[in-house]
């Protein structure tokens, strides 16, 4: 049978099938860890970088499993999930995966719109979480991660727009839209900007640029 779409189980529903909510965690766990056994995707055009197996929309939750990530990585775990289907991974100490992880997120925004999470995540030092992460400065690959998390910036405030409006409109209000932010990259040194412009005039938000 197809493994396509999202189902919410209730508490009732367990009840009714006469399953406890540890068995069912119990049978998730194990299903996830029939899932993580599966090779990861690799390509000689890319060494360095694994791509997710799976196409069902839950990449990302797999980044809660830590029998998921058993590939060769030089350092820890650098993530990206560019669509809910895709989970890039290459490790910190990988400079080269690291660009091939970037680069490849970077197509992969401009073939869809269906794009999911575009900042970088690194496992924790002691493996029990993640955090956000951008390689310092001097990083070969630091213009093209900082480029992929101001995309995601762009768009969390255009989302967050919509939100102030729709808002103000349910209460009867004028709404008021925010500044646009935009991403802009020097053409020379590779350096990424995001640029917000107002009019003077109505009190209004600022996005952070």
């Amino acid at each position: 049978p197809g493994r396509e779409g999202v189902l919410n189980i209730t508490v009732e529903a367990l009840a009714a099938w006469g399953v406890t909510v540890e068995q069912a965690f119990d049978a998730a766990r194990r299903n996830d860890d029939a899932d993580a056994a599966r090779p990861w995707l690799v390509s000689a055009k890319h060494p360095g970088m694994f791509r997710s197996p799976w196409q069902d929309g839950r990449a990302g939750a797999r980044l809660i499993n830590p029998r998921t990530l058993t590939m060769p990585l030089h350092g820890r775990a650098v993530a990206v999930l560019p669509t809910p289907s895709m989970l890039l991974v290459a490790g910190s100490d990988d400079e080269q995966g690291l660009l091939h992880v970037a680069e490849f997120a970077r197509q992969e925004v401009q073939r869809t719109d269906r794009q999911h999470v575009l900042r970088a995540f690194r496992l924790a030092a002691d493996g029990g979480g993640w955090e956000d992460w951008l390689p310092p400065r001097q990083h070969r690959a630091y213009h093209a991660f900082r480029a992929l998390e101001a995309i995601q910036e762009r768009r969390e405030y255009a989302e967050q727009s919509e939100h102030v409006e729709a808002g103000a409109r349910a209460k009867g209000m004028d709404a008021v839209p925010l500044p646009r932010l935009d991403v802009l990259a020097q053409s020379v040194t590779g350096e990424v900007m995001t640029v917000t412009t107002w009019r003077a005039g109505r009190p209004t938000a600022l996005p952070k640029a």
